[in-house]
């Protein structure tokens, strides 16, 4: 039997994770709608006459995506993440735990390429490579973010319904909400400034 105190301090953790979830999957969403070669080419007369905001923007989302996936499987024992909770339930729920470590297991080839950037341009600048270098080197494509953030969708599904925090469909559906909303919300501030071209 798990303490009380161990179940509010895990559930406290999976709820907050459940954020950073939710906060990957938005910053995908918005740099895909800015990014992705025919959304760009949509909108590339009005990035290129605001360079210097769309560029930060999309670098500050891109690096995000990064840093937030980092924290979300970090392997290390003093922090929050889905490792960590998985070796937390594997007393109180094996199975669960056994198919947390599965699908990561699963997913190391992308998640090696998601800590490789991490680690050698976001978390430390590594001095014997440039950021084209390790780009080219970890060579990760959009679709490998997007299989990511499916990832931590995934399992923070498993866990909220797991901590009787949240079905796991409820979760889903709040996900994919805030997606959506991001998604719509970055088209129609882009419709809006081309209608008021400054």
């Amino acid at each position: 039997e798990i303490r009380k105190e161990t179940v509010a301090l895990r559930n406290d953790a999976i709820e907050e994770m459940a954020e950073r979830v939710i906060e990957l999957g938005r910053a995908y969403a918005i740099w895909w709608e800015l990014c992705e070669r025919k959304n760009f080419e949509l909108h590339e007369k009005l990035i290129r006459d605001h360079l210097d905001f769309f560029g930060t923007v999309a670098h500050s989302l891109f690096q995000g995506f990064f840093i937030i996936s980092a924290q979300l499987f970090d392997k290390r024992r003093d922090t929050k993440s889905f490792p960590r909770i998985a070796a937390i339930l594997s007393s109180s729920n094996p199975t669960l735990a056994s198919s947390i470590q599965s699908r990561i297991l699963a997913e190391q080839p992308r998640l090696r390429k998601v800590f490789s950037v991490r680690h050698n341009l976001y978390a430390h600048r590594n001095h014997l490579q440039s950021p084209q270098s390790v780009f080219a080197q970890v060579s990760l494509t959009p679709r490998e973010m997007k299989a990511v953030v499916a990832l931590a969708e995934d399992i923070m599904c498993d866990l909220m319904a797991d901590a009787g925090l949240q079905k796991k469909s409820e979760f889903r559906e709040r996900v994919r909400s805030r997606q959506f909303y991001a998604r719509e919300d970055t088209k129609r501030i882009m419709s809006a400034l081309k209608r008021h071209a400054i």
